[in-house]
């Protein structure tokens, strides 16, 4: 059904979803009730693409918005809202309770953000190209962060500000438990050791970074984000990974990543070596790679996006 510059979706008796917006203002005012349909939520191909809007002010009436609708927000610098189930503090939205994280507009002034004491979980979806924001501060009850690094492109480090419960901050990469759950994206060391006593890595590292020391203790999810580097070196006591000249293998031999920043033309696979992992050499800038004798398995889009020329 359509009602002006708003299509939407009948949910229920009486109660409906904003699903579109068709209007070109930059400053949006969902009514509360459409053609005699209370407004509840706001539907995943609410704004399009190409739209301009800056600001968006939705009624109480509304009590979701589908996580997929964030993505096409670029433009926004300030959502307003007050109810039971969304509510908003200096244009950033948060649950009722504002326990959880759900939009940071991306154009929002200032090139920082104090997270508040009270959010324990900010969402996947939090954070859209977030351009301008250099630092993010936080303390207090936060125990989940499941943003993917390069929604933050310009983040330089995370700041801890005061006692936290669950998660912890050092040098700017935050942490839970024996898990590194967030390095920022503009991080600008180029060489990281990572702390001994981490034993699973969740998260991407910065394009500035080029040389990662490994300690003895992790166990998980190198390979899945080590491979925009030049060098990876891993403790030699490590039993679960080894590192050869700077790629990373398994402790049983096979080829897991080898970093794409490498400088060589020519990479020859040491000889023992039993398998080359998916995407191993993925974005790798050899153009040339000489396997051994004895390798019994090459994984899927093992070269892709490599300039690789020949095996």
């Amino acid at each position: 059904m359509r009602a002006g510059d708003f299509e939407i979706k009948r949910t229920g008796k009486g109660i409906a979803e904003a699903s579109k917006y068709t209007g070109l203002d930059t400053i949006v005012t969902v009514p509360e009730e459409i053609d005699g349909y209370r407004i509840v939520q706001i539907g995943a191909q609410f704004l399009r693409k190409s739209n301009k809007v800056e600001k968006l002010i939705l009624p109480p009436s509304v009590e979701a918005i589908n996580p997929q609708a964030f993505s096409t927000w670029r433009n926004m610098e300030a959502i307003e809202v007050s109810g039971k189930r969304l509510m908003s503090v200096d244009g950033v939205l948060y649950d009722g309770s504002q326990r959880t994280l759900l939009f940071y507009p991306p154009k929002r002034l200032g090139d920082g953000f104090v997270l508040p004491s009270s959010v324990s979980s900010v969402e996947q979806t939090a954070f859209q190209s977030a351009v301008s924001l250099n630092r993010i501060y936080v303390s207090g009850q936060l125990s989940s962060f499941s943003v993917d690094p390069a929604s933050l492109p310009a983040l330089e480090e995370i700041v801890q500000e005061g006692d936290m419960k669950s998660m912890k901050v050092s040098d700017g990469v935050l942490f839970k438990g024996k898990k590194l759950v967030f390095y920022p994206a503009a991080k600008l060391s180029v060489s990281y050791s990572i702390p001994d006593g981490v034993e699973e890595i969740c998260s991407g590292f910065s394009s500035n970074l080029r040389m990662l020391s490994v300690p003895c203790s992790v166990k998980k999810g190198l390979e899945d984000n080590a491979r925009g580097l030049e060098s990876i070196n891993v403790d030699r006591s490590n039993t679960h990974y080894r590192s050869v000249d700077g790629v990373l293998f398994s402790s049983s031999g096979t080829l897991l990543a080898y970093p794409s920043a490498r400088k060589a033309v020519m990479y020859t696979v040491p000889q023992g070596t039993s398998s080359i992992a998916d995407e191993a050499f993925m974005g790798a800038s050899a153009m040339c790679v000489q396997l051994p004798s004895g390798l019994t398995s090459i994984g899927r889009e093992a070269f892709a996006g490599s300039s690789i020329l020949s095996v």
